[in-house]
């Protein structure tokens, strides 16, 4: 029996080295693929960063989308509060009133005369 438990120390620690070295192998392979790992992902990511559907091409137009939004909004906001000043003086102004009566309606106060020129 002592002659089999030998063989197997022998055997067991000649694995055990084996395997060692096998890590150490392994461990000096890893070493040198981290680098061509990081730039493989690196260039992965440039790729589909520059050829995925939500690219910086992409998100440069909707820059520029969004810049013209702002542009017309303010422009609205501009003409708003211009309708808002003109609403203003009409309802707090006589003479408003009854200039754009006359004009757009055709009216006249009690006892004037209208007349209508017409282009030739």
């Amino acid at each position: 029996m002592r002659e089999f438990d030998h063989c197997f120390i022998v055997l067991h620690s000649s694995a055990t080295l084996t395997d060692l070295q096998h890590s150490q192998v392994l461990t000096k392979g890893m070493t040198r693929l981290t680098p061509l790992i990081l730039i493989g992902l690196t260039l992965t990511v440039c790729f589909f960063t520059i050829t995925g559907p939500k690219n910086v091409f992409q998100l440069l137009k909707l820059h520029r989308e969004i810049a013209e939004l702002k542009a017309a909004n303010s422009r609205i906001e501009s003409e708003i509060e211009q309708v808002g000043y003109d609403v203003d003086v009409a309802t707090r102004d006589q003479f408003f009133l009854e200039k754009r009566a006359r004009e757009e309606l055709a009216l006249s106060k009690h006892g004037e005369i209208v007349y209508i020129f017409t282009d030739k």
